[in-house]
């Protein structure tokens, strides 16, 4: 399931447009690029969910909804996405060297 999930994690237009975020395949996805994917891509995901709803003419709704994308989102991203990609990068990180200290 992790290379599905890194297949997806690889293609740059899964990035955009916040490809300035995609860390290198050796780095892990900290939780500071995850609330920043987060803030962009829960706001289409709750307006998805609003426009599925019917909510469009609410703004109290709209704000739920968005709400609840952020959340979705977030959690979705973690636990899947996130974790594939941290699983790859823990493997293919390279040991750092020990260096002495003369």
């Amino acid at each position: 399931m992790n290379q599905f999930f890194n297949k997806i994690n690889d293609q740059k237009s899964s990035w955009f447009p916040l490809s300035h975020l995609k860390p290198q395949k050796h780095e892990l996805i900290k939780g500071g690029v995850i609330l920043r994917l987060t803030f962009f891509y829960g706001v289409v995901t709750g307006m998805l969910v609003a426009l599925m709803e019917g909510n469009l003419n609410d703004a109290l709704a709209i704000s739920v909804d968005i709400l609840k994308g952020w959340i979705a989102f977030y959690l979705f991203f973690k636990f899947t996405f996130a974790r594939a990609w941290n699983e790859r990068a823990k493997l293919t990180s390279t040991p750092k060297s020990s260096s002495s200290l003369d």
